[in-house]
């Protein structure tokens, strides 16, 4: 039996019958319709599973789905029992209500008789003693007393205030009254729990509102009936008030329905909206088309919640990532119509052409912050994408529950199966974890309460990732997949010329095992390249021989995109033609012919004047879309006949052109070229080729603009040094939007006085007298210049360039480009040159005798200087270091340090560590910078040998600004350490090296510890601390926010020559901070036994233990906080963010005392 159909028969011993199924709308699975098994069945009562009874779907809700309707059962025969419908009872079937309530004597055990299912009115023509009400209105179902639906519909109405009425004394009235409280009870509840269903966004089914209104309308005849009964005994119009109040109640209860219906409508309508417009950006994404060189990596990946599935997994990936939220990228492949062969004869005829998860475990992603910031959106979309289902433009992308293609691939591994195990659920997780990160509301209904609003404006700005966007996607991804391509993906061209990654099942569906191991024997045997998940090959080829064999294997593979083919010889018109034939039988769209020279040969006399026309003729086929020629000298003057129609779109003539000669053969290519977006040619003298090219481009009307670069002298391949000359045209017009020049010398070219000059380069010093003279024509005859950049190789030079061509523009004050001036060391810029007092000087190093010698002496007070490092060096005089301290003084909110570098050596004078200080303390307190503090031991027993405040500057430079201190233990010896400091001791400190630390003293060994003790911050109840125990005690204080004076967490220790006692090695270890620390390194460190290694490994290990039950205890594991939680959780997030790499242990074991480890 198929897949798409279910199998009946009547009875134990019926004839088979095959009912097609449907897909439910409401829960995304097969099901059969009851009406379906009516039509072949009449009189069909319920179905039957062998010995169990069948139930009817539900759905989210666990309501019933209304038309009612049963689950698919493939490869089951279900057996079908029915009803005559006289009113005999089916002893097989369970009684509806005995769990309930007794029946009286009068009763029927079993079932209500079919007869009674379609009476309606029978209330009011049989006595009180008979059948419920309720009842009458039951329609036929498939009984199920365990689990009987909880919809709003008349059967679970009836089900719940069934009961036995026998005869007693109680008046019949009262006996109805109390059946009518019931109802009316019920139906309270019922819309209640509908209440929920709105606020929650779930919208549920119309039958369920006209089955609600149905009893609703039973129970005010209910009460008509009482009325009668109560009018014909007046002992019982005391009755009168309480049928007055329940008239009352059904009619509120009435006009809430309808008020819940109008109220459930309007959702329906905005969920169709928002699905619409997911559907409209689906299509975007999926319909956008990349070129080649556009399309380097896959474009359709989602992200999935990574879990650890043991402790050791948390260990490996870093005690200070226990806290983050841990999410893997998957890649999808692109299958679709594409993929189906042409020929229709598939080699997998199980396989289906749905986009699904690529065949690869997933990418941890690095930097996720960054990562979600980037491309949240984008990926917000692919996940409702793939959450919901999507068939656009002949791809089709199946809902998470139909998602079973996985099954029919036969490359499937066990991975994937586990990803697919709960996709749903992660999927859910995904979304709601992107949009409360970006803020982006739900696209469809959301499931949090009073979310059924719809932002337009955020959900209407997503837009598809361009190539720049793909390219750097890979640098957020850990991947060990050296030599593969991500996701373990083949590129492939469609027919169209659309570039799209596909699974090997995919690829393979059109792929011809012989054809490609011939291709790859053929390149193997000549020692080329060729990447099969890319579609390239790389090829250098020897001689003509060679070179027919491997265009024999080319043309019969249809998985080649891209082709470069290297010449050791000169080859002829006719091995070219050999080319340009083995090209046309493939889907080659990209296509670069490296030559060694281009000289006619002796066996090519006569064909030298057309010897370029097979390789013109490769561009006419259709399929090549772009061309690059290298060092192909003289390619345009070989040219006999062009072809009528050319379809590349970007073409390279990477040879030194002769334009006297050579352009009119350019302009007849433009002029063939209708689709040409990107020209390139070398040559000398670009005057005489830009008249040419604009009268062509004047005839031929490209719908497009085209982009043309003219590189100036001989060809080579460095040409981000080479001059250039590059023209942007207008679309359908010859209209110069923009012309930039690169030039090496001011005499290259003539087109400075060109009107459309917009960026200007020199790429060499000039002399300023040139330079003027030739920025002078520019500026005469252009009036919309946008950036000027300029070298000086000279730094004495360089102020002197500046003012001078700041006061030749000053002289046309509409001239605003943005300049820049550099030279080996500095480089001057500036948004506006007319605005010399906004100039910034930007360098990679400062040196404390540069302002001695000169260097940037005479820059202005208000200029504003960047450099990378400040590197002082104080061994030099005093009078120096108080120099540069007062150029530092004078200019400190001028002045951008990102890092200094402070080298104490033999002979560094004391006498300016005061200073220091003041100058360090006024810096750092405008800025972050890192303060690197180096002291050679000879070095600090100098400083040392100053006065108190000398050595009390010293120790609060290393104390309250230095992030790096190497230096040897010595110096930690003074009787002038310092108390610590407001918030702990080196509370900048995020790396410590200490050298030479021989036996210290307990109260030396104390100065070691205050540096790498652990700086407790007020974070809920302290997650890191000793002993306590967090499970089910979430922090009862909100966490600080407020990070600008929070210490730095030592993250690198390095000890080297370090003797140290048992006690004190026992000291440390329990000291570090374990959440804070990355690396450990321990070099010729004595004492340290394999118990300290072992207490250091149970500190990780419990700390993980401790952090991760926090984490539990916050929220769930999806991240979201308990409503009444009193945590902050933008400050776990805050905790969250100080994760950055694994704690590394390294000990130098070679160098270990042979009694220690």
């Amino acid at each position: 039996m198929a897949d798409d159909s279910q199998s009946f028969r009547k009875g134990p011993d019926g004839s088979v019958i095959d009912i097609e199924v449907s897909l439910d709308p409401d829960t995304n699975q097969k099901v059969i319709y009851w009406s379906d098994i009516e039509y072949h069945f009449p009189k069909a009562r319920f179905v039957k599973k062998k010995s169990t009874h069948v139930t009817f779907v539900r759905n989210i809700m666990c309501e019933g789905c209304e038309p009612r309707r049963i689950k698919h059962y493939p490869g089951v025969v279900l057996e079908v029992l029915e009803g005559d419908g006289s009113g005999t009872q089916i002893s097989s079937v369970p009684a509806a209500t005995s769990a309930d309530t007794p029946r009286s004597s009068t009763a029927s055990e079993g079932v209500t008789p079919p007869a009674m299912h379609h009476a309606p009115n029978l209330t009011r023509s049989l006595p009180l003693e008979g059948i419920d009400p309720i009842s009458a209105v039951e329609s036929p179902a498939i009984l199920d007393t365990a689990t009987a639906p909880s919809s709003f519909t008349l059967n679970d109405v009836s089900s719940s205030v069934k009961e036995s009425v026998s005869i007693s004394s109680t008046p019949p009235s009262h006996q109805l009254l109390h059946r009518t409280q019931s109802m009316l009870q019920e139906s309270s509840a019922q819309m209640v729990r509908y209440e929920k269903s709105i606020q929650a966004g779930r919208v549920v089914q119309v039958d369920a509102f006209e089955a609600g209104m149905q009893v609703i309308q039973d129970i005010r005849e209910e009460i008509l009936v009482l009325r009668s009964e109560v009018a014909k005994n007046d002992e019982l119009k005391v009755l009168t008030q309480k049928i007055k109040d329940l008239e009352a109640a059904a009619e509120a209860r009435k006009k809430r329905m309808e008020e819940m219906h109008k109220e459930s409508v309007k959702m329906h309508q905005e969920g169709l909206d928002r699905l619409a417009l997911i559907q409209g950006k689906v299509s975007a994404i999926l319909t956008q088309t990349y070129e080649l060189h556009e399309y380097p990596i896959p474009r359709l990946f989602i992200v999935l919640p990574k879990e650890d599935t043991t402790r050791t997994e948390k260990i490996t990936r870093g005690i200070k990532n226990i806290l983050a939220k841990q999410f893997k990228l998957y890649f999808l492949c692109e299958c679709g119509d594409h993929t189906k062969p042409a020929d229709g004869r598939p080699q997998n005829p199980n396989l289906k052409h749905e986009i699904h998860l690529a065949l690869h475990e997933g990418y941890d992603i690095d930097r996720p912050s960054e990562f979600f910031g980037k491309y949240g959106s984008y990926i917000l979309t692919l996940l409702q994408m793939l959450k919901y289902g999507v068939s656009i433009a002949g791809v089709i992308v199946p809902s998470l529950s139909q998602l079973e293609i996985i099954g029919s691939l036969s490359s499937a591994t066990e991975d994937i199966d586990n990803v697919l195990k709960d996709i749903g659920p992660k999927v859910d997780s995904s979304i709601s974890y992107i949009e409360r990160l970006t803020g982006v509301q739900s696209q469809l209904s959301s499931s949090e309460p009073n979310a059924t609003s719809m932002d337009s404006a955020t959900l209407g700005g997503l837009e598809a990732l361009e190539g720049a966007d793909l390219r750097q996607l890979e640098s957020f991804l850990k991947s060990n997949d050296e030599g593969r391509v991500l996701g373990n993906l083949y590129r492939v061209v469609t027919s169209e010329g659309h570039v799209k990654w596909v699974c090997l099942d995919h690829y393979r569906e059109n792929y011809r095992v012989k054809a490609a191991q011939d291709l790859r024997d053929a390149v193997e045997e000549i020692k080329g390249k060729y990447n099969e998940a890319t579609g390239s090959v790389e090829i250098q080829l020897g001689t003509p021989i060679a070179a027919r064999k491997f265009y024999s294997a080319l043309e019969s593979s249809r998985f080649v995109q891209e082709l470069d083919v290297t010449f050791d010889w000169s080859p002829t018109m006719q091995e070219l033609r050999e080319l340009r034939d083995a090209i046309k039988f493939t889907n080659i769209h990209h296509v670069r012919l490296n030559g060694r020279d281009s000289d006619a040969t002796i066996f090519d006399l006569f064909n030298n004047g057309r010897r370029s026309d097979p390789v013109l003729q490769m561009m006419s086929g259709g399929k090549v879309r772009s061309l690059e020629l290298n060092d192909w000298e003289g390619f345009l003057d070989r040219i006999g006949t062009i072809p009528t129609t050319l379809h590349v779109q970007k073409l390279s003539i990477n040879s030194t052109e002769r334009w006297s000669k050579s352009a009119y053969h350019l302009v007849e290519i433009l002029r063939a070229s209708p689709l040409l977006t990107e020209l390139t040619c070398w040559g000398s003298g670009p005057e005489l080729a830009l008249d040419p090219v604009m009268e062509a481009l004047e005839n031929s009307k490209l719908q497009q603009a085209l982009k043309l670069e003219l590189p100036l002298g001989t060809y080579s391949r460095y040409i981000r040094d080479t001059s250039l000359v590059s023209v942007e045209f207008e679309a359908g017009s010859s209209k110069i939007l923009s012309l930039d020049l690169r030039v090496a010398n001011m005499e290259e070219t003539s087109l400075f006085q060109h009107p459309s000059v917009r960026n200007i380069h020199i790429l060499s010093q000039q002399e300023l007298p040139l330079l003027l003279e030739a920025f002078q024509r520019c500026l005469e005859l252009n009036a919309g210049l946008e950036s000027v950049r300029v070298t000086c190789s000279d730094t004495d030079n360089l102020l002197a360039y500046l003012a001078a061509l700041h006061g030749l523009f000053a002289k046309y004050p509409r001239q605003k480009p943005r300049f820049c001036l550099s030279d080996r060391r500095l480089t001057v810029t500036a948004n506006d040159i007319q605005d010399i007092n906004n100039v910034r000087f930007d360098l990679d190093e400062i040196y404390t005798l540069d302002i001695a010698t000169g260097f940037l002496s005479d820059i202005r007070d208000n200029y504003a200087i960047n450099a990378q490092t400040l590197n002082l060096k104080l061994d030099t005089t005093s009078t120096n270091i108080n120099a540069f301290l007062r150029f530092l003084e004078a200019r400190s909110t001028q002045v951008q340090f990102h890092e200094v570098k402070i080298s104490v050596t033999y002979g560094s004078d004391p006498d300016f560590l005061p200073a220091l200080h003041g100058a360090l303390r006024s810096y750092c307190a405008l800025r972050d910078v890192q303060v690197w503090v180096e002291m050679a031991n000879a070095g600090g027993n100098s400083l040392l040998a100053g006065s108190s405040a000398q050595q009390d500057s010293l120790w609060r430079i290393l104390q309250d600004y230095s992030t790096r201190i190497d230096m040897s233990y010595r110096l930690l010896l003074s009787s002038s350490h310092p108390s610590s400091s407001p918030g702990g001791p080196y509370r900048r400190l995020d790396y410590l090296r200490l050298k030479k630390l021989h036996r210290p003293t307990n109260q030396e060994f104390s100065c070691v510890l205050s540096m790498v003790e652990r700086i407790d911050e007020d974070v809920g109840s302290s997650p890191v601390k000793e002993g306590e125990d967090l499970v089910g005690s979430p922090p009862s204080t909100t966490p600080s926010l407020d990070n600008e004076n929070a210490p730095n967490r030592l993250c690198e220790i390095e000890l080297s020559d370090c003797w140290l006692s048992e006690t004190q090695w026992l000291q440390l270890v329990q000291t570090v901070d374990i959440l804070a620390l990355s690396r450990l390194h321990l070099e010729y460190s004595y004492g340290f036994t394999h118990a300290h290694l072992a207490t250091l490994v149970d500190r990780c290990i419990s700390t993980a233990a401790r952090v991760h039950a926090l984490e539990e205890s916050l929220g769930s594991k999806d991240g979201s906080l308990p409503s009444k939680s009193a945590v902050d959780w933008l400050a776990v997030e805050d905790l969250r963010a100080r994760v950055h790499q694994p704690f590394k242990i390294e000990l130098n074991l070679s160098s270990v005392a042979e009694d220690t480890v």
